[in-house]
């Protein structure tokens, strides 16, 4: 869906461009999709909450949207470093109804390791000016997933200089007035 929206490509352009000149370096997504399922949903009684069908449950249906976005924003070839379920529900068959999750993507190293600090450089400087800041932000999705709450699809792309922010990312709603 959100994937072949020209509104992502928009942002991917804009993501992808000089940094500096309008977003900076992306640091934190946050993203949510969820929609309330009733009683007999949860119990099983959709192929998504069953076991022999969609042992991923909500993180295999809708979870993949937000690690998607995740993707878009941090670079569709750099791949995660690590990820983590902070918190699972499960239904009685053991698939998961609410999910709360992070991903994080390695941290960007500057093009050439910083000098010593007995260094000069062609310029004339000490050392360590090209270092990354001691404190950079480390790329991270924090997601939530889930089959409880009401339809949320929710997405913040937070950047050194600017954010975004869609409450609609997954599917466009027909009120809303086009991105431009």
């Amino acid at each position: 869906m959100f994937m072949h929206h020209t509104r992502l490509h928009k942002i991917e352009d804009q993501l992808r461009g000089d940094p500096a000149a309008f977003f900076g370096p992306v640091a934190r997504v946050n993203a949510a999709f969820s929609f309330a399922a009733d009683q007999e949903f949860l119990a099983g009684g959709d192929i998504r909450t069953q076991a022999s069908g969609d042992p991923l449950g909500c993180l295999g249906d809708l979870g993949v949207y937000c690690i998607r976005i995740g993707q878009a924003a941090f670079g569709w070839g750099v791949a995660p470093t690590s990820a983590r379920a902070v918190r699972v529900r499960r239904n009685q068959h053991g698939v998961p109804i609410d999910v709360t999750a992070e991903v994080y993507w390695p941290t960007v190293l500057p093009q050439k390791p910083p000098l010593p600090l007995s260094a000069t450089d062609s310029e004339g400087k000490t050392g360590g000016h090209n270092a990354p800041p001691p404190f950079a932000p480390e790329p991270t999705l924090a997601f939530h997933c889930s089959f409880l709450l009401p339809l949320r699809q929710n997405v913040e792309m937070v950047g050194s200089g600017r954010t975004i922010t869609m409450d609609d990312f997954v599917v466009r709603s027909v009120r809303k007035k086009e991105w431009q």
